[in-house]
Parts: C-alpha cells; structure tokens; sequence
C-alpha cells in the first residue's frame, strides 16, 4: 500500500470517528479528529474527502451555533462539490446553508435554499436528503406560526423516514410533531410523541438528542401548570447541555427555568436566569431565542409593575417578531402588551391572531386575561363568556391552576 492509500484510509478513520465524537457529545474531539482529516485530504488533493469533511465541519460548528463559521465551511464544500459536478454534494452543501440562515432566522434565505437542495435530491433519487429537507421545511413554518403546513411536511417527512428506516430522523421528526400538538393544545398527542422520541434517542445514545426531547416535555408540563415536573426536565436538560458544551441549548434551558421562576413569582431569580439567557442568544445571534427571551422579559417586568421595562422588551421583542414575520410571537407580544397598557384593542388583536392559528393554550390564556380587563371596566357580561370559553378548554386538558382562577375570578363577580 503507497503512502496517498495510507492517508485515505486515515482520512475515512478521522472523518467515521469524528462522526462519532460528535454523536456521543464530544465536540472539541470531533473538531479535532475532522481538522486532521482535513489536512490529510489538502496533501493527498483528494477534493472529494475534502469536501466531505467541510460538511462535517459545518455540522460540528452548528451544534455549537457558530454560523459564521458553518456558512464558510459550508460554502468551502459548495465550491469544491460544483467543481467536481457532484450533485449529491451540492444537495448537502446547500442543505446545510439553508440551516445556518434558519438558525439565524431569515426563512425566506432559508426555504430558498432548502428547495435548491430538495430540487437536486429528488432529481438523484437522494431520499434521505429529501425526507430530511422536508422537516427542515416544516421547521420554517413551525417558527412562522403556520403550523397546518408545517404538521404536513413533517409527517410526508416522517412517512419517508420509516421506509428508510432511519431511526435517528424518525426520533427527529417524532419530535417535532409532538411539538406542534403541544402549540395547538393537543397535549395527550405532543407528551406521546415527544416520549416516543425520547425513547429511540436514548435507544441509539443520541445525548444532544435526549437533551432537546427532555426540554420540549418539560414545556409542555410547564403549560399544564405542573411546575415541578417541568423544572426537573428544564433542569436535566440543562446539565446534559452543560456536558456537551451546547450553548444555544443551555441558552434555551435557562429561558425556560425563567419562565417557570416567573409562574411563581420568584423574579428575581428569573431575571438572572433571563440576563444569563440574553448574554448566551447575543452572541449566537440567534433571533426567535432572543425574540422569545425578550418576551419572558416583558412578563417578568410585567409582574414587577416595571412598566417602562416592560415597554422596552415589547418594542425589542415586537421588532424581531415582525422581522421574522413570526405570527405566533406577534400575538404573544400584543398579548403582554394589552396587559402592561390595559388596551382593549390589543386583547382582540391577539385573539384573532391565536385563533386563526389554532393556538388553543394562548387562546385560552387570553381570553381569561381579557375577562379579567372587561370585569375590571364593569363589563361583565363579556368577560363571563370568556371565561366558559377559557374554562372550557383548561378542564380538557387537566390544567387546575388556571381552573382555581378563573372559580376565583366568577365568585368576585357573583
């Protein structure tokens, strides 16, 4: 065997166990084992091995959200796979594109780049790109609050995935559906989803995996006002991110320990958690985190009577919102902020916003604000219908924290 043989052999040794490093969390030994590679394949001017490993780069870099860094390994594996007309790599530097500008959240770049990419994978026949395109796609809608569109893609996604059987995409996709019946209220459906998930990524060792379906459980606990159950998932969300070095997610976890410090009136532990938050999402530039820390913001200067505060989380949180054409955080913010100005109008703003979207949680949560404002102005025969409404829904779903307060909120008015 020649010397070039000897080093393609070490480049498929650095590329499979890069692989592996970073499937079992250990990114910097991951980064290591694909830099080598790398420089293997720049002596042996193996363009093919070249390329590949900027894509794994990509992915190394993406799992630790440094996006600058991805869009030029990325866009270095473009260059190189259009040179050599390998449409497959194409497809995959494209993909990968794509997932820089959605993490970034500009969705326009973003689909637009992903349909190149599927366009080219289906041509090939490559169907594992397609099926996992076709998520990605569903993500976009997801963020944008178009959730019919996005449950369509994720279960054409999730029907190609099992012919393939591809059981990391399955727990993937699994996972996003759950997501979604967790946004419209459907939480039997998003907690058998979301465990289904849970159990095939602990089955295959996927830990960064584990730590996204264990945050996601915990949101819908939280939802179901069961603070105690959520926390503990927030919390062993937290330590397996911590573990892997996972910044973005560790972001997240203490957005989503706020948010429950903030239920139960412990703002000032939130506020740390939220700064800690903030200082992590500024730095990944990661616009729906910060678009929703900010939102958390609102809420807790809100229950702290800080107006002035709370008016400047709404126009940081309303200008990001908008910029990502982002329906459902639009309604959260016009929410929050009929709360903090007492305005009728953004009450029925929002309404409409979380019923055009089937957001049935934030529709509930509303009306039983805006009956509260209504029996505050002596309007009472309004505010009595929304309640039922409210009241409604929240004994479907078991919730009996807010059942105790709309009984309290009718008895003051009898």
């Amino acid at each position: 065997m020649d010397s070039d043989s000897r080093k393609q052999l070490l480049i498929q040794a650095y590329k499979g166990r890069a692989a592996v490093y970073n499937f079992i969390g250990e990114k910097q030994k991951a980064r290591s084992d694909i830099e080598r590679g790398i420089n293997l394949a720049r002596g042996v001017n193996d363009k093919k091995f070249l390329a590949d490993l900027f894509i794994h780069l990509a992915d190394f870099y993406l799992s630790i959200a440094k996006f600058k860094e991805m869009i030029r390994s990325s866009k270095n594996a473009l260059g190189i796979y259009k040179k050599m007309l390998d449409k497959k790599g194409i497809s995959e530097a494209l993909h990968q594109i794509a997932n820089v500008y959605y993490s970034l959240g500009k969705f326009n770049f973003a689909l637009n780049y992903y349909n190149k990419s599927l366009k080219i994978a289906e041509k090939i026949k490559n169907y594992s790109r397609v099926a996992a395109t076709l998520n990605n796609v569903g993500n976009i809608y997801y963020s944008q609050g178009k959730y019919s569109k996005a449950l369509y893609y994720y279960k054409k996604s999730l029907k190609l995935k099992e012919k393939l059987r591809d059981k990391g995409s399955i727990a993937k996709t699994l996972h996003n559906i759950g997501a979604i019946y967790a946004r419209i209220g459907e939480y039997k459906k998003s907690l058998s989803y979301l465990i289904n998930s849970f159990k095939i990524k602990e089955e295959i060792g996927d830990i960064w995996g584990k730590a996204t379906s264990l945050l996601s459980i915990g949101e819908v606990y939280n939802m179901l006002s069961d603070y105690n159950t959520s926390l503990e998932y927030f919390q062993k969300a937290l330590e397996t991110y911590e573990k892997i070095g996972d910044k973005w997610g560790c972001a997240c976890c203490l957005k989503a320990i706020a948010d429950i410090c903030i239920e139960t009136n412990e703002l000032k532990k939130g506020l740390v958690c939220l700064h800690k938050s903030e200082k992590i999402a500024n730095k990944l530039r990661t616009k729906e985190l910060l678009c929703d820390i900010f939102i958390s913001f609102v809420k807790c200067y809100n229950k702290k009577a800080e107006v002035n505060n709370a008016r400047t989380y709404i126009k940081l949180a309303m200008d990001l919102a908008e910029e990502m054409r982002s329906e459902s955080r639009k309604g959260i913010i016009l929410f929050l902020r009929a709360k903090v100005e007492k305005n009728k109008e953004d009450f029925k703003k929002s309404i409409a916003i979380f019923d055009k979207l089937n957001e049935s949680y934030q529709l509930a949560v509303t009306y039983y604000y805006y009956s509260e404002f209504l029996i505050s102005q002596k309007n009472v025969r309004p505010a009595i219908e929304l309640l039922e409404k409210s009241e409604k829904f929240f004994k479907k779903i078991g919730n009996k924290c807010y059942l105790e307060q709309i009984k309290k909120l009718k008895q003051s008015i009898e």
